[in-house]
């Protein structure tokens, strides 16, 4: 999404990107909001997976103002996940089971008031 510096909304919805290994969104400075819907980034293989190797981030986007994740989202990123240098972020919501799993949670200059 770099080619895109003017997007100012982006919403996934339900069930999307399953199998994916990574969710990085760094630069985009007009994004205002990302809206994830239940179950998207979420691995449904049973058996083994490499579950050190899925990384979520969101960093350096100056106007983010919200950032909504759906239930069972992200499920098994045990990655790295960080959250950075949204100096305009007022609000953040995880729904149950969200990153669940995951074991390095990373979160910088974010006041929560």
């Amino acid at each position: 999404l770099s080619n895109h510096p003017y997007l100012k909304r982006i919403e996934i919805g339900d069930n999307c990107f399953v199998n994916v290994q990574s969710f990085s969104i760094n630069g985009l400075n007009q994004l205002k909001s990302i809206k994830i819907g239940n179950g998207s980034f979420y691995e449904r293989r049973w058996g083994y997976t490499n579950m050190e190797s899925k990384s979520f981030h969101i960093a350096n986007c100056e106007s983010l103002e919200s950032i909504q994740i759906g239930e069972y989202s992200f499920l098994y990123f045990s990655g790295c996940v960080g959250i950075n240098n949204l100096p305009q972020l007022q609000y953040i919501s995880f729904g149950p089971w969200a990153f669940s799993d995951s074991e390095n949670i990373e979160m910088e200059s974010i006041e929560f008031l």
